[in-house]
């Protein structure tokens, strides 16, 4: 405010304004607020609303997403949209209403349709993605407003259709794409989605509660008018402000006569300070609200190089640069200059602060010229065939953009933010590249004294040059829109009468996911204005000419996105002919070439040629047209038409499928399929995870510090720079452990681990101590200021590899128990004495997995009275937790009370990987005397979680020419990382997988290698998963060697019975072999039902038609089996009835997602209704099952191998029947006093709750330790051979479960662990660098997502046979579907062997000699199959060599015999 001037009535400055907003309809005031606050964290530690989560902190998984409604001020409309709470800044919500999940609906007043409809489809497991996925799915409801909610539609009986009139089943898929669940595989939340699609029958989506006609539930309507509305409280405090606005800048111009007369400060309407002890590193940030260009320009001036400043509208850039921390914030949200949009006939103009959202549908809604009187025929002719003519420009910009990140970011990401980051660090933005493809413009606007200048340029001179100097801002960006205009300003090639002209427009990008949330590894955009000679006398018409062309590349390892103006140049007037595309092809690798330092350069600059040949092929006239049928990279179907191509674009569902299987109601309600117990809850947020548990009062939390060193040793730890920070309270490390305890994390019966390094840091991860201080946010950075000094000089070289690994002879020994799997199997030397064939020094590896549970590792650990200590931990093992916590701090084990209620996932991560977060917490809790939290952020948690282990086999097999296999021997290496955690037992495991075919003679040498990085450790399908795929691999060998379907291959060499024994025989009954006799190895019962029902044979030679008629699209089949063998182990549970008949249950296994909650409580309610003839006494809604607590149940053993359900449905079962026992005496009492019919529960306990005990306490011990599991799935895919990206075109799936305890349960651990799998063996890359972990969050590393998984999926549950040592007959479920995605490798394989079939037709016919050597079939295709490996095996090189023949064609027509193959 100027000096001397009071304002009008008291009124308080605009700077003073507080933050204003609704929450769940509740008002929010905040006087002051830390501008760098995002709303997650506001919600999670200032609210009772936890049900949002932190999955990722980069807006790339969902778990955070929220709904945020606001009144357009300008528009006079509202604006309804889902954001990432994780990136959006607190301050910027200001009049917004914010609705979460509990916002909805909850328990207490009524659950929202979706939260019951999730639960209803069985779409939730964990639960810890589910509140996200609600709110995705709402957003997506929201935004079909105000369609109107159909009645009930009947036909024959059943319900038919309910939904949304806006919404079909395609728009309800892709309503989740930006959010990640690891648990379900997505197909049943894909069908809740579709559930609100008008265009739905129910009966023909997966299995729900829905269309059970038994259960007589009908669908939760959706009735629009009931959802939250924006609050009136704030529409009046908008429209107060307005008007206080509009009074305050009367009086500021009739005092001073400028209404812009503000004093600087009156700008800053939020200040927050902290500082460190006595003042120290004192920091100031600043949030400065812009409502014009001009106070941006003034606080630029005032604040640019003495702090760091930040425009802000969306702050999205901040899940990728995360380190960055601005000191001033600048909200320039509500701008005009910056929100302006301009359209005319050609072009689009948007202001920088508009949304990719918004600019998506400015473009979808694009209006052309209508006038068309001036194009030529030919030109509108080609624009209505092909669909890319200049009218589709908006389109394919905007059909690129929605491949762009996730629509929760771009619902607050903007146009403007995202160039200048393109620009300022680099980004490798889509945005970009395709603006540059479109000769796109942008304006920025800068201050010189008092005055405004605006300056434009092409958006190639931005991205080279950058903004023009210090102060300015983009202000805008034009896009053109068509090019036709040119025709009316003198342009003579469109008006020469003797040719046509067309332009074409097209983008391009390649990447992990076909629907976006990721980088693309190239992207592009190419413009060109192509002219055809008219049919005279002496022309060709075929033939192309390229008049002028823009060629944009991006994301390429170059600074910023460019064009290739060499190539653009030598094309320029030139005919489209094999020869020249060739020629320009050689040359756009000369004219954009990737930097030194960029990953998978070669694939890049591949798919860049790839690229501007799919542009250009379409060009090539006659000489393209010889290939039949050829189908495109980004249109899906091309259909010939009286000779033209017409690109069909395919808008298809991303899944469908069935479930088979068959409800048993023998032991009623065990066998039927219940949904998850509590997933209501779960997606309405009211289900409570570790870090969702209120802190307590004077809760202190911590932070790691570890080392960023491979091997070295600690010359010094400085923390003077942390100990400084805001904030900080101490310091723990080694030097903290009490007297008599010890220095360890785990301490279990297969090894100790130390807990803290103290001389000698091992691998990049290893702890050195923790931070603690009174925020999380505080501790992270103080954590980071910890300067470490390390000596590698004298130490050596790390061991980084399998290959350092056996080149030091370093090694871990191997437990007993693994020593003890490692039997030969038959005689090795006359296998191979008897062999025909024999393939030596073949070698194959896999690679490593990242667990990426939702949750990542946390606890709270509260000191208690008498030295005892409380710990709530996302753990799978609470006594493992127990016993380390106790070692360390040197108390006995009593002290120590665990508690786990539920875990956001685990998938063996947190079995032993979550016991250093859990020891150092309770060590800085014992120090401290305070309670202490720790939660890991998600980069921090995959660096510190080692994964799954890699492994290395060179094998030797001998085989006949039939393909039946006679001997095996194989050296195989398991890297364990530097601790051997289970790598010392797994190996046994990686036997198992193996064994899984008959090899005659099997000899096997397995070497755990000890590397220096961070300990390897469990993950679903342990070994197994490795064994498997390494037994398929060599199958696969076997068959490219001999020519054969390597699915023959495979039949031919399925156990017998004999055989089984003699492989699996040693483990399971401790005897040399034997022989089944149960019936109950059924592997090759279903390998011959899918065989069957999945018209294996037909479907082969469909792919094989296919391939014969299509070029760059082939596709692969791939048929595989799987035998398991998982191990039983004791289990404990306790169960007690209440007085009035509720019943409560504690069990030793932990509720992780797999059901387990809800087998327990159908297997309590099935044991006490024994006491009924009917048995239907107990109804379950009576049952609670109560979190895992170590002082209730001691000795609980942990969560793994997939047998912990069963064994806790056992255990609850014995403690049930103990009950059964002593109610039958009284309830046969009570029948003999006069009581008629059947007597109710509730009397039963009333008369029993004082006369017997009603506690009964069992352990359960399974008869056999081990037994094997079988299943079969085959698969079908689709490889891009120009760019390696894949998909999975169909699956069908078998897999013996025996009799299902919960077979909806049980289809959702299929569908989840196949899903995962697919992960392992197609997506999930773990890369490393001298010992770093590269792929450390969710920008680089890649779990399948709605769009990769199978499109079409069928499962089906067999009954097996009854078998009296199973409980109730059923089988273990969780692990073994994973191996099972083996077939996706195995079918990608054989796409790829018809892709290098091809690419062979195309090369020079090589002499007879070079052709005995030349087998296509032969290669190696290692975990997991990305694009770029698909891509090196298809050929880098495949376009130049498919040109190559097209040119000898050209010469020779006649005489080039591998030109024959091709026509």
């Amino acid at each position: 405010m100027a000096p001397g001037l009071e304002l009008p009535g008291g009124a308080a400055a605009a700077a003073a304004e507080p933050l204003v907003f609704a929450l769940n309809g509740t008002r929010v005031e905040l006087a002051n607020i830390d501008p760098a606050m995002t709303l997650l964290t506001y919600l999670r530690t200032q609210t009772t609303f936890r049900g949002t989560k932190c999955g990722c902190g980069e807006g790339g998984c969902g778990a955070c997403v929220v709904f945020l409604s606001r009144y357009n001020r300008n528009s006079k409309r509202m604006e309804e949209m889902t954001i990432n709470s994780c990136l959006t800044l607190l301050a910027s919500i200001d009049h917004c209403a914010i609705t979460t999940t509990e916002g909805l609906g909850n328990q207490r007043t009524g659950l929202h349709p979706i939260h019951e409809r999730l639960s209803g489809f069985h779409a939730s497991q964990c639960g810890y993605c589910t509140p996200g996925m609600t709110m995705a799915i709402y957003g997506c409801l929201r935004k079909c407003a105000p369609a109107t909610t159909h009645e009930p539609c009947h036909e024959n009986g059943h319900e038919k259709q309910r939904g949304l009139s806006g919404l079909t089943d395609v728009d309800a898929e892709r309503a989740v794409s930006g959010n990640i669940c690891r648990c379900t595989g997505y197909r049943p939340i894909l069908d809740a989605c579709k559930s609100f699609a008008s265009n739905v029958d129910l009966e023909d989506l997966g299995i729900n509660e829905f269309t059970r006609a038994s259960k007589g539930v009908s669908l939760p309507p959706y009735d629009l008018s009931l959802d939250p509305v924006f609050p009136q409280f704030l529409l009046e405090e908008i429209d107060a402000t307005e008007r206080h606005v509009a009074r305050y800048q009367a009086w500021v111009k009739g005092a001073t006569g400028n209404a812009s007369a503000m004093d600087e400060s009156g700008q800053v309407r939020f200040i927050h300070v902290e500082s460190g002890a006595g003042g120290a590193d004192t920091q100031e940030r600043l949030w400065i609200t812009a409502t014009k260009i001009e106070e941006v320009f003034d606080a630029m001036a005032k604040y640019e190089g003495e702090r760091k400043v930040k425009l802000v509208v969306g702050n999205t850039s901040a899940g990728y640069y995360k380190h960055v921390n601005p000191e001033v914030f600048i909200d320039i949200s509500q701008v005009p200059e910056l929100l302006s949009i301009d359209q005319d006939a050609y072009a689009i103009e948007v202001g920088a602060a508009i949304s990719l959202a918004k600019l998506i549908d400015l473009l979808e809604n694009f209006q052309p010229i209508k006038d068309e009187s001036h194009l030529h025929d030919c030109e509108i002719g080609f624009r209505q065939a092909e669909g890319t003519g200049v009218d589709s420009i908006a389109l394919a910009l905007a059909s690129h953009l929605k491949k762009v990140a996730t629509g929760h970011v771009r619902n607050r990401g903007t146009v403007g933010g995202n160039l200048i980051i393109a620009q300022q660090f680099q980004f490798p933005s889509d945005i970009a590249t395709i603006l540059l493809g479109a000769g796109a413009s942008v304006k920025c606007l800068g201050k010189r004294g008092n005055h405004v200048l605006l300056e434009e340029s092409s958006l190639e001179d931005f991205l080279a040059k950058g903004i023009p100097g210090n102060g300015c801002v983009l202000q805008s960006v034009r896009i053109p829109l068509t090019d036709l205009h040119k025709s009316n300003k003198g342009d003579d090639t469109l008006g020469n009468s003797s040719c046509c002209s067309r332009v074409m427009f097209k983008t391009f990008r390649a990447s992990p996911r076909p629907l976006g949330n990721a980088l693309a590894y190239v992207n592009a955009a190419f413009f060109a204005r192509v002219s055809t000679p008219k049919e005279e006398e002496g022309n060709n018409p075929t033939q192309n000419v390229i008049e002028e062309g823009r060629f944009a590349f991006g994301a390429f390892g170059t600074k910023h996105a460019i064009r290739a103006h060499g190539v653009e140049k030598f094309l320029s007037h030139k005919a489209v002919t094999p020869s020249v595309v060739l020629e320009a092809l050689q040359l756009l690798k000369i004219d954009v070439v990737p930097s030194t330092e960029t990953s998978k350069a070669e694939y890049r600059v591949s798919v860049a040629v790839a690229f501007l040949f799919e542009f250009f092929r379409p060009f090539l006239g006659a000489a393209a047209i010889t290939i039949p049928k050829v189908r495109s990279m980004h249109q899906n179907n091309i259909k010939q038409e009286n000779g033209v191509k017409k690109w069909q674009h395919k808008n298809q569902l991303l899944n469908k499928g069935k479930q088979t299987f068959t409800p048993l109601d023998d032991n009623y309600p065990v066998g039927q399929p219940v949904p998850k117990m509590v997933a209501e809850l779960q997606a309405s947020g009211e289900a409570t995870y570790v870090d969702d548990i209120p802190s307590p009062e004077n809760c202190l939390h911590g932070a790691f510090v570890y080392s960023q060193e491979a091997f070295a040793k600690v010359q010094h730890i400085d923390l003077k720079a942390a100990l400084e920070s805001a904030g900080i309270v101490t310091y723990v490390s080694a030097l903290d452990v009490p007297p008599g305890g010890k220095n360890v994390s785990a301490a279990t019966i297969f090894h100790q681990e130390p807990l803290f390094a103290t001389d000698v840091v091992e691998y990049v991860g290893h702890l050195l101590g923790v931070v603690v201080a009174d925020t999380a946010e505080h501790a992270r950075k103080a954590a980071a200021k910890v300067v470490v000094g390390y000596d590698t000089t004298t130490v050596g070289p790390p061991v980084l590899s399998i290959e350092d690994a056996i080149n030091q002879n370093s090694y871990h020994q191997l437990h007993w128990l693994a020593l003890n799997s490692m039997y030969p199997v038959g005689d090795i030397l006359n296998g191979f004495a008897g062999a025909d064939l024999i393939i030596e020094g073949a070698e194959v590896s896999t690679n490593s997995q990242k667990h990426f549970y939702m949750e990542t590792q946390a606890t709270l650990v509260i000191p208690d009275e008498d030295g005892c200590m409380l710990v709530y931990c996302s753990t799978q093992c609470p006594s493992y937790v127990q016993q380390g916590i106790a070692t360390c701090l040197g108390l006995p084990m009593h002290n120590i009370r665990v508690i786990t209620r539920r875990i956001g996932g685990g998938f063996g991560g947190k079995v032993t990987r979550c016991l250093p977060l859990a020891v150092s917490c309770a060590l800085a809790a014992y120090k401290l005397k305070q309670p202490v939290r720790m939660v890991l952020d998600r980069n921090t948690d995959m660096v510190l979680t080692g994964g799954r282990c890699l492994t290395h086999t060179k094998f030797k097999v001998g085989f006949t020419k039939e393909g039946k296999i006679l001997a095996l021997q194989a050296q195989i290496f398991w890297e364990a990382g530097f601790e051997p955690d289970f790598s010392n037992v797994f190996p046994s495991f990686l036997m198992r997988g193996l064994r899984k075919y008959d090899w005659g003679a099997m000899d096997i040498d397995l070497r755990v290698c000890k590397t220096n990085k961070v300990p390897t450790t469990a993950f679903r399908g342990p070994g197994h998963t490795q064994g498997s795929f390494i037994a398929d691999a060599i199958v696969e060998r076997v068959a490219s060697e001999l020519g054969m379907d390597a699915d023959e291959v495979r039949e031919r060499n399925l156990h017998t019975s004999m055989s089984l024994g003699r492989f699996y025989g040693p483990e399971i009954t401790n005897e040399p072999e034997f022989v089944d006799e149960s019936g109950e190895y059924t592997l090759p019962k279903l390998w011959a039902r899918l065989k069957e029902s999945a018209k294996w044979e037909e479907r082969k030679q469909q792919v094989e038609r296919f391939n014969a008629e299509n070029i760059w699209i082939k596709q692969g089949l791939a048929m595989v089996p799987c035998i398991y063998m998982v191990s039983s182990y004791s289990n404990v549970a306790k169960v007690s009835i209440y007085s009035d008949g509720s019943i409560v249950a504690e069990v030793g296994g932990i509720e992780i997602g797999q059901g387990l909650y809800t087998k327990v409580r159908q297997m309590i309610a099935f044991s006490l209704s024994q006491l009924w003839s009917q048995g239907r006494g107990v109804d379950m809604s009576k049952i609670r099952i109560v979190q895992a607590d170590t002082i209730s149940l001691a000795n609980t053993g942990m969560t793994s191998d997939s047998t912990t359900s069963e064994g806790s449905c056992a255990a609850v079962r014995a403690a049930s029947e103990m009950l059964v026992a002593r109610l039958r005496p009284i309830k046969e009492k009570l029948e003999k006093e006069g009581i008629t019919g059947e007597l109710p529960w509730e009397t039963l306990i009333a008369q029993a709750a004082f006369a017997a005990d009603l506690t009964a306490y069992a352990q359960w011990t399974p008869d056999a330790g081990h037994y094997l599991l079988y299943g079969v799935a085959a698969c079908e895919v689709e490889i891009n051979v120009l760019t390696g990206e894949r998909s999975i075109l169909a699956t069908d799936l078998i897999y013996d479960c025996g009799k299902s305890l919960n077979p909806a349960v049980d289809i959702g651990q299929v569908e989840g662990a196949f899903v995962q799998g697919i992960g392992f063996f197609m997506t999930e890359d773990v890369e490393m660098k001298n010992g770093t972990l590269v792929s450390d969050g969710t920008w680089t590393y890649k779990v399948p997502t709605v769009d990769t998984i199978p499109q079409r999926f069928h499962v089906e549950l067999y009954n097996g046979p009854a078998h009296q040592h199973r409980v109730l007959s059923s089988k273990a479920v969780g692990e073994p579907p994973l191996l099972l995605a083996g077939s996706v490798h195995m079918a990608i394989q054989n796409a790829i062997k018809a892709a290098r079939k091809e690419n062979a037709r195309w090369c020079a016919q090589p002499n007879v000699e070079e052709e005995s050597k030349h087998n296509t079939n032969i290669f190696r295709l290692d975990t997991p199959a990305t694009v770029d490996r698909i891509k090196l095996l298809c050929g880098l090189d495949n376009v130049e060599s498919y040109l190559e023949a097209l040119v000898r064609m050209e010469q020779q027509p006649n005489t080039d015999s591998s030109v024959k193959t091709i026509e």
